[in-house]
Parts: structure tokens; C-alpha cells; sequence
């Protein structure tokens, strides 16, 4: 159980992960799209970001961010 947790904490969906950056969903999955940023999918088809490509994005969408 605690590997499961540990894997948890240091991923997120995609609806996590934009709400963290604060985009929409599809926003994040186009980036994904467009390799903007790093995404894996498991057999399900789920779309998960590794958490540290999440948070260093952060710096990108906040340093672009219109004003």
C-alpha cells in the first residue's frame, strides 16, 4: 500500500494537473498532444503527468501568463 501512495503523490490525471496550472482540461491535454509537456497513459487510456513536470511547467504558464 504505501508504494501505491508514494506512486500517487508523484503523478497526477490530467484534470489534476490542470487545475494546478490552472487551464482547462483540454488545455492540458493539448500540451500533452503537442509535447509541451510529458504525459503517459496506462491500459486504460488514462493521461498521467509526472508532478515534477507539472510543477516546473507551472514556471513557464505563470512567467507567460498574460497580464
Amino acid at each position: 500500500m504505501e508504494t501505491v501512495d508514494k506512486l500517487r503523490k508523484s503523478v497526477m490525471t490530467a484534470t489534476e494537473a490542470a487545475r494546478f496550472l490552472s487551464v482547462t482540461k483540454p488545455t492540458i491535454l493539448r500540451w500533452a498532444k503537442e509535447g509541451r509537456v510529458t504525459s503517459y497513459s496506462d491500459y486504460h487510456k488514462r493521461i498521467w503527468f509526472e508532478r515534477t513536470d507539472i510543477e516546473r511547467a507551472k514556471d513557464f504558464v505563470t512567467l507567460n501568463r498574460r497580464e
